[in-house]
């Protein structure tokens, strides 16, 4: 029988695709990449935006003549909208066999090892390993809490062991995810810097990704934080979401932090790595945003200059507090969308034109030439390369989203 995988949203929902794939493929299952090839289709969900969840309803009902299995968020927050097909909650993935084989509607909470399993990784340099599940905090706008629950580390010694597994069969770069890596180990006496530390010990030639983490956590153990990126090994990248420039939005929005917790955060990483690389995610039109408020955000960005920004439009989700409130119009939504965008393409332009004509370490770790500096920005490589190989590069020149180099 053959299995085809289709994954939405984040690098989380993608470490899980590759834990079911490797449960399926050891079951003996074939893993193939055309739906139309396939016998089963798996589609893992995600309910962080409506027009996605729009897009997978629509993708799952023109999906005929298959048997299909649903998973992930969506899932786990909707239940009901899936009441013919086989689904697996998202700490029910280790059931994907008995999914495939019969008819399963396993929506358990009870966390699951996922470590213990060797994933299919589709490539070959880059190992995504999850740290935790869940998370601490209550955002008034967010379904994922519903989905993914509350915050429960993985043991450090499993995650180094995994990812020593991944370096010995040829692993280059590590991407530590999680819905907030911030919160790392907080409920088992560790964090994340401890485990950045230990990881840099292992014996090899690779890069460490550091995913999202949230002001508030970083503020806890912000020196020993900073310092544990010192190794060359990790990447000079942070992910870190404001969400919004404007102090009494954040308070409605029930985040954690202020401003001025952001900003300290970014200045000490700055101080110590002038040249990281940062970003961040935006929501605009939030229901209690006024135009002084999104003004904020404007400064905020403008200040930060980052090379990374996502910005959402915001959408009520139902089951969250924010969804009684009273919404924006829709055309302000995405004239202040439009405007921040305009701005972010400024700011990070004006960003990378200082890279050019500077050479830097580049790893690549895509196919088509493409690569990552130490900053982790993202560079096409002229000229032949080889997937999971260092070269030293020069830029060029710059494009919207990305550097141009040729090899010294």
């Amino acid at each position: 029988m053959k299995v085809y995988f289709e994954t939405y949203g984040c690098s989380l929902n993608q470490a899980d695709t590759l834990f079911m794939q490797g449960l399926v493929k050891g079951a003996g299952y074939i893993i193939v990449d055309n739906l139309d090839a396939a016998d089963i289709v798996v589609v893992n969900t995600c309910t962080v935006k409506q027009k996605t969840e729009i897009k997978i309803l629509k993708r799952i009902k023109s999906i005929k003549d298959k048997k299909v299995v649903v998973t992930g968020c969506l899932v786990q927050v909707y239940p009901e909208l899936f009441k013919d097909l086989s689904v697996i909650g998202c700490e029910a993935v280790n059931d994907i066999v008995n999914a495939c084989r019969g008819s399963v509607r396993n929506l358990d909470k009870n966390y699951c090892e996922k470590l213990n399993v060797v994933p299919l990784r589709k490539n070959k340099v880059v190992e995504i390993i999850p740290i935790s599940q869940g998370c601490l905090g209550d955002c008034h706008y967010c379904q994922t809490k519903f989905a993914r629950g509350v915050l429960h580390s993985y043991n450090k010694e499993d995650i180094v062991r995994h990812a020593h597994d991944a370096l010995e069969k040829g692993a280059k770069e590590l991407w530590l995810t999680s819905q907030d890596t911030g919160c790392y180990g907080f409920d088992i006496n560790t964090n994340l810097a401890r485990l950045i530390n230990d990881l840099v010990k292992l014996d090899y030639d690779f890069r460490i990704r550091v995913g999202m983490m949230n002001p508030n956590h970083a503020l806890k153990m912000l020196p020993e934080l900073v310092k544990s990126f010192n190794s060359e090994k990790v990447y000079k990248f942070l992910h870190i979401p404001i969400q919004s420039g404007s102090d009494s939005v954040l308070k409605s929005m029930n985040r954690y932090y202020s401003i001025s917790d952001f900003k300290h955060v970014i200045d000490s990483f700055k101080k110590e790595f002038p040249d990281i690389t940062i970003g961040t995610d935006i929501i605009c039109g939030y229901p209690t945003e006024s135009e002084e408020d999104f003004k904020k955000s404007l400064e905020l960005i403008k200040w930060l200059k980052p090379t990374v920004l996502n910005i959402s439009r915001f959408w009520a989700r139902p089951k969250t507090k924010a969804f009684l409130l009273k919404p924006l119009n829709g055309r302000i939504t995405k004239e202040r969308s439009r405007v921040l965008y305009e701005l972010f393409k400024k700011v990070s332009h004006d960003t990378y034109a200082g890279y050019v004509n500077k050479s830097f370490k580049v790893l690549i770790d895509e196919e088509d030439c493409l690569g990552r500096t130490g900053n982790y920005s993202l560079v096409a490589v002229k000229g032949k390369t080889v997937l999971g190989k260092f070269y030293n590069v020069k830029i060029t020149k710059i494009s919207a989203i990305h550097l141009i180099g040729e090899r010294v």
